[in-house]
């Protein structure tokens, strides 16, 4: 398990490696090895955000605070568990809060930041098979049973999600059905429209209706195509 330390507290940021180092020595033959990076402030950590399992975030930069950063890093599309540690600003009192962000206060005890490992173990077991989708200014990690269709875009492909989300991913169509093929649910029901059989609710002999309420033009090739695949069969 991979955790970030940001924190702009030398020395709180110093005890919180001691304390994550001995954990990481109790675990070890358990439930495994803890790889620790400390950051002193926001920008060095969100250079690579992706590659944490868990955050553990204090943050008190001019008019910025750990919260503020706990948003920025869930609108970059991080989804790992945080954890913000109140000092000087107590962040459970903060209204408008993102998902899966958890709380402890200073001085941080033992068993809390066990816990707090606890859960993100967890969480990792039961996350769903993601994909990396990269897009020109972020990167962003999805359950292919998100997806609804995928078309091109210019030189960049429109990959449309269930909640109406449009995310606009560096590379050609192709490139996206290689990332899910082994989903088994993907196919091009027109030359160019990559759909997820999931989606499909009616097909005619030059129509295609999705559960999103969308309708599409098809030839009758499309449509002979599309039905060797669509029922899904389980």
């Amino acid at each position: 398990m991979h955790i970030a330390i940001c924190d702009d507290n030398v020395a709180d940021r110093k005890q919180m490696e001691r304390l994550l180092g001995r954990e990481s020595d109790t675990r070890k033959n358990t439930t495994g090895i803890l790889y620790i990076d400390s950051f002193g402030d926001s920008a060095s950590l969100l250079n690579a955000p992706m590659l944490y399992d868990l955050f553990f975030l204090d943050l008190h930069e001019d008019n910025y605070h750990g919260m503020d950063f706990a948003k920025e890093l869930r609108t970059a599309g991080v989804t790992a568990p945080i954890v913000l540690c109140s000092s000087k600003t107590d962040y459970e009192q903060i209204p408008d809060q993102p998902e899966a962000v958890h709380h402890m206060r200073k001085p941080i005890r033992v068993a809390d930041l066990s816990a707090m490992i606890d859960l993100a173990i967890t969480e990792r077991a039961s996350v769903a098979h993601r994909v990396e989708i990269r897009c020109e200014q972020t990167t962003y990690y999805v359950e292919p049973s998100k997806i609804v269709y995928a078309e091109p875009k210019g030189h960049l492909t429109g990959i449309h999600f269930e909640n109406g989300d449009v995310v606009d991913m560096l590379g050609n169509l192709n490139e996206l059905y290689y990332l899910l093929e082994s989903t088994k649910s993907f196919i091009f029901a027109k030359k160019k429209m990559l759909v997820n059989l999931h989606y499909i609710e009616a097909v005619s002999l030059f129509q295609m209706k999705l559960t999103t309420g969308e309708n599409y033009p098809l030839s009758p090739v499309d449509y002979h195509f599309i039905k060797k695949y669509w029922p899904l069969k389980e």
